[in-house]
């Protein structure tokens, strides 16, 4: 199906700029998580430190995002889209919303045994207490799970986005893009 909407309902211009803010700093602090797995756990402590920082910043923009959603409800989605197609986006979207509070929370938790200091921003400590080490192994498959499961999401994400832009042509990619302006001189 190539045929265009007739008007293009954008999200709004905060939405689009938390949008594109978060999935920045994700593929960033995704990217930070994959290099330590094989460090020592002597060269562990200041990577932690900013991957568990740049987690405390995403959750705060997930739940700001869930509170602006929810102020401001997505546009709807172009009539001619397919059922299965609304259906997909909708399931994605709140699969990408819990994972995306799931993960930190879970890092969090396991931070809170870590036998490396956890310190976010270096202000205050994760770590120490809380967790049987059958708790810690259970929590940190979960965590694992959830970022896999995040990834194999975000992948999806991006890759219907594709399909709509240069397949569909339908709009429902710029309904997030966003808006550069040219100038005129």
């Amino acid at each position: 199906m190539s045929s265009t909407s007739p008007e293009i309902v954008h999200y709004s211009k905060t939405a689009k700029w938390v949008h594109w803010f978060m999935a920045i700093v994700l593929l960033f602090d995704l990217t930070i998580a994959q290099t330590f797995s094989d460090m020592p756990d002597s060269e562990k402590g200041e990577i932690l430190m900013g991957h568990s920082s740049i987690g405390s910043i995403l959750l705060v923009l997930v739940l700001f995002r869930l509170f602006w959603r929810y102020r401001n409800p997505a546009p709807a989605l172009p009539t001619n889209l397919a059922d299965w197609q609304r259906i997909a986006s909708k399931a994605s979207h709140h699969t990408l919303y819990t994972l995306m509070v799931i993960v930190p929370l879970t890092g969090f938790y396991i931070a809170d045994y870590s036998p490396i200091a956890v310190m976010p921003f270096g202000s205050f400590m994760l770590g120490g207490e809380g967790l049987t080490e059958e708790g810690f192994l259970a929590v940190r498959s979960v965590h694992e799970i959830a970022t896999w499961a995040l990834i194999a999401v975000i992948t999806l994400h991006f890759g219907a986005a594709l399909f709509h832009r240069l397949i569909q042509k339908d709009g429902v990619f710029q309904r997030m893009a966003p808006r550069f302006r040219r100038n005129k001189s």
